[in-house]
């Protein structure tokens, strides 16, 4: 084999290796936000959670606009200004709560809202 050949091989083989790196960090960071997004669905669906309007009404709220990688995902925002939660969750479900929905307030609820 001449120089020639080994270079353009060597060549092929990092473009190759660098391609392939790429498109894994982008197929997971894919597969990560999409399920963010069916986890959000899946916590919206719960009968415990109840959502409280603060603001005037004006929708959409900018404020409550979904974080971009969901919105690129075709996540739509929320119309409402909080999230109550039952007074007797634990500290540990709020804070489940805050990562999956950065742009709301999430509150606990008083026990007759519930």
């Amino acid at each position: 084999m001449t120089a020639l050949k080994r270079r353009w091989l060597l060549l092929a083989f990092g473009t190759l290796t660098m391609f392939a790196v790429v498109s894994t960090t982008l197929c997971c960071w894919m597969v990560y936000q999409l399920n963010w997004i069916h986890t959000r669905h899946a916590v919206l669906e719960q009968d415990n959670l109840k959502f409280r309007e603060t603001g005037g009404g004006v929708f959409p709220n900018p404020s409550t606009e979904p974080p971009w990688p969901l919105a690129l995902f075709g996540e739509k925002p929320i119309h409402t200004d909080a999230l109550l939660v039952p007074p007797t969750a634990p500290e540990k479900e709020l804070d489940r709560l805050r990562a999956l929905f950065p742009e709301l307030e999430i509150v606990r609820g008083r026990p007759e809202e519930f």
